[in-house]
């Protein structure tokens, strides 16, 4: 399999040169190597507050999730009326 991405992007890397194509458009594998490692400080400094705001986000859901869960297990009324919207909610 990994021989299949060396191929994959060494194919990549020849069309891109080969037909000329306008690095805009769709630069070579070298050129976004290259560009992510001169930016990896930023990257870096950014993927801290998106992984903090990712955690944050996936906590506040399985705390919503558990206390509704816990109350329609409590509460009969409120199961039949939360109920369809789960059902809806998987479509």
């Amino acid at each position: 399999m990994f021989i299949t991405f060396i191929v994959f992007f060494i194919f990549w890397e020849l069309a891109v040169k080969i037909l000329h194509i306008e690095d805009w458009i769709l630069p070579g594998p070298l050129q976004i190597i290259q560009a992510l490692w001169s930016a990896r400080h930023l990257i870096a400094f950014h993927s801290v507050s998106t992984v903090i705001e990712a955690v944050t986000g996936l906590l506040i859901a399985v705390v919503a999730g558990v206390g509704i869960s816990i109350a329609m297990y409590w509460s009969v009324k409120l199961e039949k009326i939360i109920y369809p919207f789960l059902i809806l909610s998987h479509l």
